[in-house]
């Protein structure tokens, strides 16, 4: 009963739906490709969310191999990061968050802020390194 008398914000917090929750396993560099210049919202805290825009997605590729070379341990492996602009008045640490995003979902991240000398502006980062044929990628 205590639930019920409880603010709706807070409710929406600690109850998120499962079908919106994913992992980052399950997207790719061209799942967040599609989304550029889009709103993601991270939850820094307990009924605080902070809106911040996907600014650049940047791809890695691998190094073709030198003659007698062993490949890297990564090798084979989706690498990417993603850079987001956010407020500065509204600055984070670096920690792992939830973030949300209307068409991508809800998943857990680790967050780098980036420093940047525009004054109003914070930039941030989220590196990618998993298996480009994981069975948890979704099929196309």
């Amino acid at each position: 009963m205590a639930a019920l008398a409880a603010p709706t914000g807070i409710l929406a917090e600690a109850v998120r739906p499962l079908w919106r929750q994913k992992s980052l396993q399950e997207l790719g560099g061209e799942d967040f490709s599609g989304q550029l210049n889009t709103t993601f919202r991270i939850h820094a805290a307990p009924g605080r969310s902070i809106e911040v825009k996907l600014d650049e997605v940047r791809v890695k590729r691998d190094r073709p191999l030198k003659a007698g070379k062993r490949p890297p341990g990564d090798a084979g492996n989706e690498k990417f990061s993603l850079f987001f602009v956010g407020r500065r008045s509204e600055l984070f640490a670096q920690d792992t968050y939830t973030i949300e995003h209307d068409v991508l979902g809800q998943l857990e991240v680790f967050i780098v802020p980036i420093w940047t000398r525009h004054p109003a502006k914070m930039d941030y980062q989220v590196v990618v390194n998993h298996p480009g044929n994981s069975a948890f990628k979704k099929e196309s």
